[in-house]
C-alpha cells in the first residue's frame, strides 16, 4: 500500500480540503488558492498566518520550538496556531483564518494590537453587575449642568470605590448607570458572586452617608437599582479607545441588565438571580423570592430581592 495519506481540513467560511500527511495547513491552503497572509514566508517569524482551531485540536502536531516561541511572545491562547507550522496527523480538523486583510493585521499584530487572547475573544464565566441611578431625570431638570457633573462625579466615585474594593471592574458608564464585571482576575465563581453582592450593599451604605452629609446640601437624596447575575460570557477587545475597549458579551449579561430594570417595578434596589444566590458563601439576612418573566427570555425564572424598598418619591422613576 504505502501511498500518501490525506486527512480532512475545513477552513470555516472558505473551503473543505484534503491535507496530505506532512504538509502544513499554510502549504495546503496556498495550493488551494486560499490567500493566507504569511509575511515571513512561513518561517514562524511572524504570526500573520494564525488560525483558531474550532474542532479536532487533538489531531494536530504539537507546536515546535519556533511556533512556541512566537506564541509566547504574542501571548496567544492554546487554540490559536500558526498555519505555517501546523500539520494534521489524522481525523478531521476545522480552523478559521484570523487575519484576512490589512485591517486585521492592524488589529492583531500591528502597532495597535492588544497582544493576548482578549484580541480574539475568550470564553469566561463571570458575575455581571448593572447599576442605575434613580430619579436621574429630575436631577438634570432641577440643577445647572456643572452641578450635575459635580454630583455625578461624587456618585461614581462611591460606586468605583465599592466595586474595585471587592475585586470588580467597571466596563461601561452611561450617564445614569454603569456596568461592571467580577471575575476577570480568575477568582472562583462563588467568590465573585459574594464580592458583587458585598459591593452592592457597600454602595447602599456609602450612599446613605453621602446623602445625609453632602447631597442634602443640594436638596437631593439618591438611590440606585442593582441587578446581579452570573454565567458564561465572551470577553474580548474591540480595538478602540482606552485599553482597546474591553467588552463582555453573552446571554448572562442581558439577564443581569434585565434584573436591574425590574428594581423599580418590584420595589427593591438589589435583585439577584438564583444562580447568584446558590453561589453565595454568606446568605442575605433577608430575601424575597419572585417568579419573573424577563424580556427576551422564554422561560420564567426565580429572582431574589435582597436590597431595600425605594422611597415613595422614587418608585415611579
Amino acid at each position: 500500500m504505502g501511498g500518501e495519506r490525506f486527512f480532512e481540513l475545513t477552513i470555516t467560511g472558505e473551503e473543505k480540503l484534503s491535507i496530505p500527511q506532512g504538509k502544513s495547513i499554510l502549504e495546503t491552503a496556498l495550493s488551494a488558492k486560499i490567500p493566507f497572509y504569511h509575511d515571513c514566508g512561513g518561517k514562524a517569524k511572524c504570526t500573520t498566518c494564525r488560525v483558531i482551531v474550532l474542532d479536532g485540536e487533538e489531531w494536530l502536531n504539537k507546536p515546535n520550538s519556533r511556533e512556541q516561541a512566537a506564541k509566547e511572545k504574542m501571548r496567544l491562547p492554546d487554540t490559536v496556531r500558526l498555519a505555517c507550522q501546523t500539520q494534521v496527523l489524522g481525523g478531521e480538523v476545522t480552523v478559521q483564518r484570523l487575519i484576512r486583510d490589512k485591517d486585521d493585521i492592524y488589529y492583531y499584530v500591528g502597532s495597535k494590537a492588544y497582544s493576548d487572547k482578549l484580541t480574539i475573544g475568550e470564553e469566561r464565566e463571570l458575575t455581571l453587575f448593572f447599576l442605575d441611578i434613580k430619579d436621574f431625570t429630575s436631577l438634570i431638570e432641577s440643577n445647572l449642568p456643572f452641578d450635575v457633573m459635580h454630583i455625578l462625579r461624587r456618585l461614581f466615585n462611591i460606586f468605583k470605590k465599592a466595586i474595585e474594593k471587592h475585586e470588580g471592574k467597571i466596563l461601561e458608564t452611561a450617564g445614569d448607570g454603569l456596568y461592571a464585571v467580577f471575575g476577570l482576575n480568575n477568582d472562583s465563581i462563588a467568590e465573585t458572586a459574594q464580592n458583587a453582592v458585598d459591593a452592592a450593599h457597600a454602595i447602599n451604605i456609602e450612599l446613605d452617608l453621602c446623602n445625609e452629609q453632602y447631597f442634602s446640601l443640594f436638596g437631593k437624596s439618591f438611590e440606585v437599582g442593582i441587578g446581579i447575575h452570573a454565567g458564561n460570557t465572551v470577553v474580548g477587545s474591540i480595538g478602540l479607545g482606552i485599553n482597546n475597549n474591553l467588552t463582555v458579551m453573552g446571554f448572562a449579561v442581558n439577564v443581569a441588565s434585565r434584573l436591574q430594570s425590574l428594581t423599580r417595578s418590584l420595589n427593591n434596589n438589589i435583585i439577584i438571580s438564583r444562580t447568584i444566590l446558590k453561589r453565595l458563601t454568606s446568605l442575605p439576612e433577608q430575601k424575597i423570592a419572585k417568579k419573573i418573566k424577563l424580556k427576551g427570555v422564554s422561560k420564567f425564572m426565580t429572582a431574589y430581592l435582597i436590597g431595600r424598598e425605594f422611597n415613595a418619591a422614587q418608585k415611579n422613576d
